[in-house]
Parts: C-alpha cells; structure tokens; sequence
C-alpha cells in the first residue's frame, strides 16, 4: 500500500518526505483491525490540520492553511468558535488557564484565553517555529528551521533559546527533562528543563517525528522506519523497536489506553502494549492522519488529507483499557453529534 501523499504533506512534512514512498508492511503480531467509518466521523475543522490539544473540556485544532484555531465541544462534538492566529499554525499547547499556538511563518507563538478565544498576545521565537510543549511552568517551542528550541514563561517572555539537532519537531516531559524529537538529525536530545543545558543525544531511526513519556520511557515514532523505539529515561538506552505501520506521524501515551501510534501512510492508528510493543489493534481513519489527543473517553485524530476528523471508542465492548496481555481489542468507532 503505497503511502498517500497530499499537497499538505509537500508543504509540511519532513523535506525528505517530499521524494519518499514508502510500501505499508502488514504487522507481524496478531491483532484486531477496524475498518469502519474510513470517511471520518467526527466534525470538520480547518484546511490542513496538524496541531491538536485537549484543555479538559474542549480540543483545539490548528489549521495551516486558514490560519485558525478551531474550538470543539468535546462531549458533543460541536464546533463553538474559529479563531484567527498567525500564519501556518502547528503546535498547540494548553498550559491550565490559556492556549499557545506556534505560526511556523511568523516566527511567533500566540496566546489565547481558553473561555473566548481572545489572543492574549504573540510573542516571538525561533525560525519556523512548530510543536508545542507545556511542562507545568514553562512553554517551551521547536524550532524546525533553526535546530532550536525556545522557553517562555507564561507571560511570553523568553527564557531563552536552546540548540538541539536539526529540524526538531516534537517535544516530551518527562518531570524534569525536556527530550526533543529531531527528524533530520536521526536522534533526540534530552534537555535539563530547569537550566536548557544538553544532557545527551541518542540516535533513533529515520525521520524521528512524534515522541512521548509513559510514566517510565520514552517512546519515538521513526516516520520512515515505520517503526517506534522505546528508550529508557535514565539514560537514552534502547529498550526495543517495535514495527508500525507506513508513516509513523505521532505516539500518544496515556495509561487508560496504552500507547497509541498514528500511521499517517496507513490512515490507521494502532494501539501498542506498553509492556512489549505487541500490536493489539489498528484503526482506519481519515487519509493522512497526522496527530491525535485523548479526552478521556475518546481518542481524536486530525488528517492532512481529510477536513473532518475521526473519533475513536477507547471502552470497545470486546474489551477494556486493561485488556489481558495477548487478548486483541478494537477502538470502536465513537457516536458523536458534529454540528458545526
């Protein structure tokens, strides 16, 4: 199955992913696969979606290409604002109180109230900035064009600037480091979030693009090894590497549902054992999937080749978010109103 690539993915993706074409390998372990509501099920938003945060009660999805950051309810699904931002926003953060949004083509980050959308302010940053992490006191920002990351306190000022492999993409907490995904260098850096000083670098596979903290490790998603690596904390070791399917965009974690991989040339996600890596279930999503957030009941996936997103049932019938080891389970395809 050859990877889709769409005019979004030219404009956004890795450079390396404007020439690639990369054939799905099918999963070696047994696992369930969903194939239901491929078209998306869950409400529209923006041209170009990529960034994707949840604020407790509703998400925020960031729209290149109409530079907005739309608001939706997430009990109903129904879209309550479209708010103007600066131009081609990636990243989305929510730090407690308000919203951060990174325009890639502004070298700016912009605050908005969480009730009203209201901005705040716009600060600047790096160049090309693009994903967005809060780490409980500071909001820290890659900086894909220029092999930096930035750290603002809440108010916007710059606390300052960090350099790290080149085209970081994504970033992780882990309680006291900041671990940074950098997808043309082939490796993360782990950054001391109290003072920015480099603690290591390890490599990773190729095109490390999504990165997340389970409670013990880091997992990296490799969008061109189709692949995701589990590393230890303490000391960037390897634990395992684990197979995905095309495209690796995004590795979610939270412990109601295990880790999540967003296949981006499989239009899947598929659901891995944090103790092994196995597979236990795929899927289907909307074409080009790129990032997804967990409400608590739900799993939501924005798609670079789809303006609706897909809304996925993390308490399936045939099983619970403690499965049995061995014991497949499917996301089941959630029922959600979509009023716009």
């Amino acid at each position: 199955m050859k990877r889709i690539v769409t005019a979004v993915r030219l404009l956004v993706a890795l450079a390396a992913l404007l020439t690639a074409s990369t054939a799905f390998r099918a999963q070696a372990q047994t696992s369930t696969t969903d194939t239901t509501n491929d078209a998306g099920n869950g409400p529209v938003v923006g041209d170009g979606s990529e960034g994707l945060a949840f604020d407790g009660t509703h998400l925020w999805v960031a729209s290149q290409f109409g530079d907005t950051l739309t608001k939706i309810h997430a009990a109903t699904g129904t879209v309550v604002g479209t708010f103007k931002v600066g131009a081609r926003p990636l990243g989305v953060a929510f730090d407690g109180t308000h919203v951060w949004v990174s325009s890639f083509l502004d070298n700016t980050v912009t605050k908005l109230e969480a009730g009203k959308g209201a901005v705040v302010g716009v600060y600047p940053v790096g160049n090309g900035p693009g994903g967005v992490l809060f780490d409980g006191a500071y909001v820290w920002v890659a900086n894909r064009k220029s092999g930096t990351v930035s750290k603002l306190d809440v108010r916007g000022t710059l606390v300052g600037t960090f350099p790290v492999g080149r085209r970081p993409v994504s970033m992780a907490y882990d309680g006291s480091s900041v671990w940074v995904a950098n997808s043309s260098s082939n490796n993360v850096t782990k950054l001391d979030a109290a003072s920015g000083v480099a603690l290591g670098t390890f490599p990773v596979g190729d095109g490390p693009f999504g990165i997340a903290f389970d409670g013990t490790d880091l997992w990296v998603s490799n969008f061109f090894s189709q692949s995701v690596m589990k590393l230890r904390r303490l000391d960037g070791a390897l634990v395992g590497t684990y197979k995905t399917g095309d495209g690796p965009s995004a590795v979610f974690y939270d412990k109601a549902v295990g880790i999540i991989v967003v296949n981006n040339g499989s239009n899947n996600l598929m659901q891995l054992r944090q103790s092994d890596g196995v597979a236990v279930s795929t899927s289907a999503t909307t074409t080009g999937p790129i990032n997804v957030a967990f409400d608590g009941t739900n799993l939501w996936v924005v798609s670079t080749g789809s303006n609706r997103m897909t809304v996925k049932n993390t308490y399936p019938s045939s099983g619970t978010p403690d499965a049995s080891p061995g014991v497949p389970r499917t996301l089941d395809t959630a029922v959600v109103s979509t009023t716009k």
